[in-house]
């Protein structure tokens, strides 16, 4: 399963770098559809169980593509992770009750930037720490990822924006 993580992560430094196309098997294809390739019929619930689920996938993807792969700051790519924020605020996972080629992609995208953030800049994303604590944690696709590195999270609230806005 570590290779199906490798070949994820290739992926999004591909994405990264050529905004529409990306060459996978010699075809030139889309960032969405080469994420979905790489998944093994072993594993096929990662694309979506239900139409809906596969859809999210779809939406999530193309989210991560337009969005998130090419943001120009890291201040338009904190913006744009409000709405991830917002959306995960009601659900456990990006498409469902269960993890996703979305959520695994969004854990990858994820993990060099949690590295380096401040407790306070965690907190200002509740519930995207929440779910990549949640994903750290129970997801055995990620277990083995040998270029992860540990990502710390606090265990209660450091700071308050009615408390910092109230001084």
């Amino acid at each position: 399963m570590e290779s199906l993580v490798s070949q994820l992560s290739t992926l999004l430094n591909a994405g990264s770098k050529n905004k529409s196309k990306i060459e996978k098997k010699g075809r030139e294809c889309s960032f969405v559809s080469a994420c979905l390739q790489v998944i093994p019929e072993a594993h096929s619930a990662l694309k979506g169980s239900s139409v809906l689920q596969q859809s999210l996938v779809h939406h999530w993807l193309t989210h991560f593509q337009l969005h998130l792969l090419h943001a120009t700051s890291m201040q338009e790519f904190l913006s744009k992770l409000q709405y991830v924020n917002r959306e995960l605020g009601n659900r456990d996972y990006l498409c469902g009750f269960s993890v996703s080629v979305a959520d695994l992609v969004l854990f990858l995208l994820l993990q060099p930037f949690l590295v380096t953030w401040s407790y306070q800049q965690k907190e200002r994303l509740g519930n995207l720490s929440r779910w990549y604590q949640c994903m750290d944690s129970t997801s055995n696709l990620l277990q083995n990822y040998k270029k992860r590195q540990p990502v710390n999270f606090s265990r209660s609230l450091l700071y308050m924006d009615d408390a910092i806005n109230y001084y």
